[in-house]
Parts: C-alpha cells; sequence; structure tokens
C-alpha cells in the first residue's frame, strides 16, 4: 500500500511498480500463472467472506490508479446486477473479468477450504487456476487480486474480429452453444427468428450494440442455425430449443433473464416463459410465433428455402416493407450464409411440407400465455407478410400484463426497418423492470 514518510516521500508497493510496465503492453511483469481461462469466472468463497473480497480488489485498483498518469484510461470496478448473486466487473480499456460468487458452505469448502477461481461452465471448482493443471487451487487473496490486475492491463490489445457473428462457445447440456454476448447490467437474452442463413448476428447485430449501453446482452445461435453445434440426434423442436435457453442461464449462472423472442423465437420466449415463469424476468415478443394462424406465403417460401441467390432474394423480399433494405449484396451474403457445413441440412429437417403443421408445433396453449404473470411487450410490423399482425393483437388479448405497439409501413424486420425506434422502445421497457 502507499504509505507516507514525510510530506515528500513515497514507499511504493512491488505491485505498483509494475503497474506502469503493464499499462504499457510489458507482459513480462507477469510472473504469475494465469488464473483466470474466460471473462466470467466464479470466485469460489462463502458469501459471508464476499464483502473482504471486494475490499481488497477495491484496495488494489486505487493503489494501480495511483500509478496511472492523469487523464489516463482508470481501473474500474461496477456491481453487476441481475446476475442472481453478488457479482462485480473490474476493467480496463476493452478488457474485463467478470467475478461472481460461488457460495462454499458445501461441497467445495468441504473438498478444500480454501478460496478458488473457476471458469464458469469449464468444469469442476478450480479447474481453471494454478499453473495450467486441472483442479489446482489458489487462495483469493491480495496478491491474487493484484496478479489478476497486471495480468488484465498487459494482456495483448484484442484484435477485430473478422467473424462477428462468431462469439463465445458456451456449453449448453449436450452440445455447445455460439453466444454473442456484450454489456453489463441486467440479463437480456435475445432469441432470433428461423429464416434461412439466420443467425444472432444477422438478427440484432444492430440491437446489441444499443442495449448493451445498459444491459447485460446474451445471443445464442440456437441449434440448427447459425455456428451452434448440430450433434447427432439433436432436437429441432420446441421443447429442444426452450431447454437450450435453460441450460444457457444455468451455465451463465444466471437464475433469470428478460427475453427477446423474434418470430420462431417469440415461440421459444413464450414456452419458456410458461413452463419455467421463474427464468424469466420481462418478456418482448416481436412479430411472434405461438398462438395457431394460417400459414402464409410468406412463410411458406421462407420454411421451404432450396439454396440459391435467386431464393434467397424471393425470401428476403417477404421480410422487408422497404424493398430498398434488400439488394443482391445482402442476398449474396445471406445466400453464403445459408450454405454453412450442414446448416442446409438441419433448416430442410425443422420445417418439410406440409407445413401448416410446424405453425401448430410451436403453439403454447392459450391458457398457459393467458396465465403468464410476466410483463410483456408485443411488437408488429402492420404490414408483416410473414407472420400475420393478429397473432400479436391474439397475445394482447391473452397476456394480462401485456401492451402492444404496432409500426406502420413496417414488415417482419422490425428491429432493422425501424432499429433506433424498436431499440428505444424495448430499452424503455426493460427500464422499467
Amino acid at each position: 500500500m502507499i504509505r507516507e514518510t514525510s510530506q515528500r516521500d513515497v514507499v511504493f508497493t512491488p505491485f505498483m511498480l509494475k503497474v506502469r510496465q503493464a499499462a504499457a503492453g510489458d507482459a513480462s511483469v507477469v510472473t504469475a500463472p494465469r488464473y483466470v481461462a474466460s471473462e466470467r469466472a466464479t470466485i469460489a468463497v462463502a458469501v459471508d467472506e464476499w464483502f473482504a473480497l471486494r475490499a481488497r480488489a477495491e484496495h488494489v485498483l486505487a493503489e494501480a490508479n495511483a500509478m496511472l498518469d492523469p487523464g489516463a484510461d482508470r481501473v474500474t470496478l461496477r456491481d453487476d446486477v441481475g446476475t442472481g448473486r453478488l457479482s462485480f466487473v473490474l476493467a480496463w480499456r476493452d478488457r474485463s473479468f467478470r467475478l461472481s460468487v460461488l457460495d462454499t458452505a458445501g461441497a467445495d469448502r468441504a473438498a478444500g477450504g480454501a478460496d478458488l477461481l473457476v471458469a464458469e461452465g469449464d468444469g469442476e471448482a478450480g479447474d481453471a487456476v494454478g499453473a495450467g493443471t486441472g483442479g489446482a487451487r489458489k487462495p483469493v487473496d491480495l496478491d491474487f487480486m493484484e496478479d489478476l490486475v497486471l495480468q488484465m492491463m498487459a494482456a495483448p490489445a484484442t484484435p477485430a474480429n473478422p467473424r462477428p457473428e462468431i462469439g463465445t462457445a458456451v456449453r449448453t447440456g449436450g452440445f455447445v452453444s455460439n453466444v454473442l454476448e456484450a454489456g453489463l447490467g441486467s440479463p437480456v437474452v435475445l432469441v432470433h427468428g428461423s429464416g434461412p442463413g439466420v443467425s444472432a448476428y444477422a438478427n440484432w447485430r444492430l440491437t446489441i450494440p444499443a442495449l448493451a449501453e445498459e444491459f447485460r446482452v446474451v445471443a445464442p445461435d440456437m441449434v440448427g442455425f447459425g455456428f451452434t453445434e448440430r450433434p447427432a440426434g439433436a432436437r429441432y423442436d420446441l421443447d429442444g430449443w426452450v431447454a437450450q435457453v435453460v441450460a444457457l442461464l444455468d451455465t451463465l449462472g444466471l437464475d433469470r433473464a428478460s427475453v427477446v423472442g423474434n418470430s420462431f423465437g417469440g415461440a421459444i420466449a413464450l414456452r419458456l416463459a410458461a413452463r419455467h415463469p421463474d427464468r424469466v424476468d420481462r418478456l418482448v415478443l416481436m412479430g411472434s410465433v405461438g398462438v395457431d394462424f394460417r400459414l402464409t406465403e410468406g412463410l411458406d417460401t421462407v420454411w421451404g428455402y432450396q439454396p440459391s441467390i435467386e431464393a434467397m432474394r424471393r425470401c428476403l423480399d417477404f421480410f422487408a416493407f422497404d424493398r430498398g433494405l434488400v439488394d443482391d449484396e445482402l442476398a449474396a451474403v445471406r445466400y453464403r450464409a445459408s450454405l454453412e457445413d450442414g446448416l442446409q441440412e438441419a433448416f430442410a429437417s425443422m420445417f418439410p411440407a406440409p407445413r401448416q403443421r410446424w405453425v401448430e408445433a410451436l403453439c403454447t396453449p392459450e391458457d398457459e400465455i393467458a396465465a403468464l404473470p410476466h410483463e410483456t411487450l408485443i411488437v408488429h410490423g402492420r404490414d408483416d407478410k410473414v407472420i400475420p399482425p393478429d397473432t400479436s393483437r391474439r397475445l394482447h388479448e391473452l397476456i394480462d400484463r401485456s401492451q402492444l405497439h404496432m409500426f406502420g409501413r413496417c414488415g417482419h424486420w422490425t428491429q432493422i426497418e425501424h432499429a433506433r425506434r424498436f431499440t428505444d422502445l424495448v430499452r424503455s421497457f426493460l427500464r422499467e423492470g
């Protein structure tokens, strides 16, 4: 710690002397093992020890920031609400670590007694710490916190991601899901639709940055789509997709989250809220499936897609009210996305003709929808040619705590055609929670 010896003399700890080098990217100051295997980590301490741990972090940050030039980026600590347990985030520039408490009153403490660090979802407690050996344990003391800050500051700058549609690999039951994550705060899960070549990034690329200014945004590729694993025997049905979201919440340590579902994703959000009501905070349904309707020409075309640029262009023409949003370049990009290894085979197996049955398979019984206790925002484009606007009107009739917002001059792409209005509306609704 800083110790004044006179009005002019200050004694610096070894840690403080290393801070300037670490801030300049000098990794030679990091001599300890790398304790953290991912940016999401759980500190295994008893709850009553958590506040002492946080105080250690504040002490180390004060020492680090005292060594940085005025006007330089500071190391920060922010409490992270909405994770379902005590949690805070250490951050410097574009690097951060989220540290959450895992109460060790039970088996973990009995097994080892010491505090530990474990990367979430990577196995048993302790797998991600020590000198690279599984199960190694490390006391979460002042030295540990100093080492963590130095490692964070000295890490090489994160290169630009050439494939922004590929995020974090997160285990969700028997397979690994591709998950985009951004922001801090109360968690919000975004569930995409079911068009050919779709992914979380394709659906939510304009929404994620805006919501991440206030919330922790989590957007998975549902199994059968995007870059999530497609294991043999995977369930391409509503209960299977719901189970994937529940497993995602479990792996990330989230007791509950608000859920935003687009079209097919709305059906998943509805079933999740009906069957696991305690896991859902607020609900947003956009152009949602989930109640019965007569199959439209647009949805029949989308679900019956066979790969070609012309077929993709025809699908996209159904999505947008403003045809200016759909050009040959966009059609070519989505066409190439639909050709990713194994994607078309999975997609074709989900919705074979006759397709009216798949509308019905994505429905949640109306009595279960009417029993939903959640505050719900329902959004639809008045000119949607894929999912009829009457589906949202029916959902509004059924869900007692709901509000309906209908966008004029808007097709099935509310989050794209009216991106700013959509995100402002959703952000305002989520803030109320």
